[in-house]
C-alpha cells in the first residue's frame, strides 16, 4: 500500500465521535505512533521530522490536498480553531473500505487503536504522550512542558 492509501485508512477509522472528523495534527501524530511501531512493515511511507509541535511529515498536508481534490476527502473549517478538520467523502469511504482488506488484522487493529487514543487525549497530553517516548521529536517544540516529561 502506498502512503495516501494508509492516511485513506486512517481517515476511515472510527473515533469516539458521532461524527468522524479530524485534525490534521491528529492525523499527523497518529501516523507517525503507527509508523513508529511498525517501521519494518511500511514501506516508502511519511517520513517526519521535528517541528513546531513535534514529529511532522509535510507530505501529509500535500496528499491531504491531493486526495480532496480528488474527490475523496472533505476539508472543514471550524470556529475558533487555527486549522480545518477532515473526513472522508462517500467516494473517499469506498475507496477504503477496499483498501481494508488488503490489510492485515494486526496492522489495521492496531491503527484502530491508535486513532483512537490520538482523538481521545487532548492537544496537550497528545504532545507530552509523544515527547515522552519521542523525546528526539520534541527539540524544535514551541511548547516546552518544563522537564515534565
Amino acid at each position: 500500500m502506498q502512503k495516501q492509501d494508509w492516511l485513506l485508512v486512517y481517515l476511515f477509522l472510527p473515533t469516539k465521535e458521532e461524527i468522524n472528523l479530524i485534525d490534521p495534527i491528529r492525523i499527523m501524530k497518529g501516523l507517525f505512533l503507527f509508523k513508529m511501531e511498525f517501521k519494518e512493515k511500511l514501506y516508502g511511507f511519511y517520513d517526519y521530522k521535528p517541528y513546531l509541535y513535534g514529529p511532522c511529515s509535510f507530505e501529509i498536508y500535500d496528499d491531504l490536498l491531493q486526495l480532496r481534490l480528488a474527490g475523496l476527502v472533505d476539508e472543514y473549517s471550524q470556529p475558533l480553531s487555527r486549522w480545518s478538520y477532515y473526513r472522508l467523502t462517500e467516494r473517499g469511504e469506498a475507496k477504503a473500505e477496499q483498501l481494508i482488506k488488503e490489510v492485515s488484522p494486526d496492522l489495521l487493529d492496531r491503527l484502530k487503536s491508535i486513532k483512537m487514543k490520538v482523538t481521545e487525549l487532548s492537544f496537550l497530553n497528545l504532545l507530552k504522550e509523544i515527547y515522552r517516548q519521542y523525546p528526539e521529536y520534541a527539540k524544535n517544540s514551541v511548547i516546552n512542558f518544563g522537564g515534565i516529561l
